[in-house]
């Protein structure tokens, strides 16, 4: 039995796999425990990201005049950056890189009018 416990140490060691596997059962219950907090805690960062995508812009104020800039047309917003590339599909205007917020941000009334003749124009295709 030791050999086997001495073979089984080594190939971990060897791997480098000693934070997967464990050869104590008692090991084994504790580590399924704390990942299973640690999923749980993660799962709940996204979840609470997914369901506000505007939680980003309580932390930055230039994300934040952006929201108000945004206001109610959150979705027509989405389909126009998606259309100019500047997003791909799923994603908000919440996930635009400082950069781009930036660009918004330096010329506001272009980015309206930019935004409602997108509007006129998608309305138009109908």
């Amino acid at each position: 039995m030791a050999a086997k416990r001495a073979y089984v140490a080594a190939v971990i060691c060897a791997i480098a796999a000693s934070d997967l596997v464990t050869q104590d059962a008692e090991d084994i219950e504790s580590l399924h425990e704390s990942d299973a907090e640690d999923v749980e805690e993660e799962t709940e960062d996204v979840d609470a990201e997914a369901e506000n995508p505007k939680a980003k812009t309580e932390e930055d104020p230039r994300r934040k005049k952006l929201c108000e800039l945004v206001g109610q047309d959150s979705e027509l917003v989405n389909q126009w950056l998606v259309s100019i590339g500047w997003l791909t599909v799923g994603q908000t205007w919440a996930d635009l890189s400082d950069e781009r917020v930036e660009s918004i941000l330096a010329h506001p009334v272009r980015f309206r009018k930019a935004v409602q003749a997108f509007k006129g124009a998608k309305g138009g295709a109908k």
